[in-house]
């Protein structure tokens, strides 16, 4: 049996058709602009990978949000090892 760390386990969220609306069109937005979203579908806090020295923080802050940096990690892509900055964004509402 797996263990399973109580202080990391999360509630299950109410997702309401506004939130993934909003979610995706967030989505879209940073899949447009070179991001990769890595969070669940309708989650209200989206985790998203950027290319290193990428301008989206910048455009999610000048469109209202708060992105805050987690980290940086590694990812191979086509065999080639890249630098991602971990990035996160918090949707409006409950």
């Amino acid at each position: 049996m797996a263990y399973v760390n109580p202080d990391r386990v999360e509630a299950p969220q109410k997702v309401t058709a506004q939130r993934m609306r909003l979610w995706q069109a967030l989505h879209d937005f940073i899949r447009h602009h070179g991001g990769t979203v890595t969070s669940l579908p309708g989650h209200r806090e989206l985790r998203i990978e950027v290319p290193k020295d990428s301008p989206l923080a910048a455009k999610l802050a000048e469109a209202g949000y708060a992105p805050r940096h987690c980290c940086t990690e590694t990812r191979i892509a086509a065999g080639v090892f890249k630098a991602v900055d971990v990035i996160a964004v918090m949707l409006a509402g409950k």
